[in-house]
């Protein structure tokens, strides 16, 4: 998957809009995340076609929306790590918005109390906005002319296993790469509703532009 820089980037951004849009028509300007730590595994596991020996982690919405909230605040150089956590973010909306993970226990990772009211992180639309247009700026003006990642294929966690930290995903999805970005180049085309599909898609191509952003 080979993403040009120069004329891809407008693609990636309008599908963002579209997915922004799509929150705002629906009457949303702000998302409820009632979860918090996600199974997360390293970039040579997320493309290995051998899914038996993976180590798993643990990732932290609220850790990766702090991340990205300095930003805003202080505007700063972006790097390929703030990609990943913008993955991780926009997923966890789209599974906010479309599914009910709320009822996922965290067990003994439970931060309730840390999330603030009600253990419960709360993101206005309108930062993910702002956000956003730091990303595009950072891709246009800092000489990346493309993103190359020499992969065909990926693992997505489905949402009911990505939240459950009562027991890692044993039931993993083989992703195509190419078909992820196509799904989101094709999204300013197609006159349809935004869906689940169209967050994960995001979320995916995102966490691969992070992963291979040199």
């Amino acid at each position: 998957m080979t993403i040009d820089v120069a004329s891809d980037v407008a693609s990636l951004d309008s599908a963002w809009w579209k997915i922004m849009r799509g929150l705002e028509l629906s009457g949303i300007s702000l998302v409820r995340i009632d979860v918090d730590y996600y199974w997360c595994m390293d970039d040579a596991a997320l493309y290995s076609l051998d899914a038996t020996s993976i180590d798993w982690n643990l990732g932290q919405i609220y850790d990766d929306w702090g991340n990205l909230k300095r930003w805003i605040v202080e505007p700063r150089t972006i790097i390929s790590y703030s990609f990943t956590c913008l993955s991780s973010v926009i997923r966890a909306i789209g599974d906010s918005v479309y599914f009910d993970v709320s009822s996922f226990s965290l067990g003994e990772y439970s931060t309730i109390g840390s999330l603030g009211h009600n253990g419960s992180l709360v993101i206005a639309i309108a930062d993910l906005m702002r956000l956003w247009e730091l990303f595009v700026a950072y891709l246009r003006n800092n000489r990346v002319e493309s993103i190359v990642a020499n992969i065909d294929t990926y693992w997505r966690i489905s949402s009911t296993e990505l939240y459950n930290c009562y027991a890692k995903p044993a039931n993993l999805i083989l992703r195509d790469a190419d078909a992820a970005w196509s799904c989101l180049k094709m999204a300013e085309r197609k006159n349809e509703e935004v869906n689940p599909e169209m967050f994960m898609c995001m979320s995916d191509v995102l966490r691969i532009i992070g992963d291979h952003l040199v």
